[in-house]
């Protein structure tokens, strides 16, 4: 698994230390700048940890196939919608590529 650089241990660590100065001055636009320094800095920590539990959740798991019966012999269940051509994308009124 990657590990943080001393670099932004020390990031976090600084931008952590900015905020809880910003709290005390009870300066709401201080807060609010520190907060987002802090998002900042702490952002690849976020992206390790998410990995590293979805690394996890996944490993050693059929990801739900067997389940459904695919590789079985059964026919795959059709899409309640019309395949898209191969250079067409549908998107979600969620906003998601389908």
């Amino acid at each position: 698994m990657a590990q943080l650089t001393s670099d932004e241990q020390t990031a976090i660590t600084l931008a952590s230390d900015y905020l809880k100065k910003a709290e005390q001055s009870e300066n709401p636009a201080a807060i609010r700048e520190a907060t987002l320094i802090l998002d900042h800095a702490t952002r690849r920590f976020a992206e390790l940890m998410m990995d590293a539990a979805v690394s996890s959740a996944l490993r050693g798991k059929d990801h739900g196939i067997r389940r459904r019966g695919v590789g079985r012999g059964c026919k795959p269940r059709p899409m309640p919608w019309p395949r898209p051509n191969s250079n067409e994308r549908r998107v979600s009124t969620e906003g998601w590529i389908l």
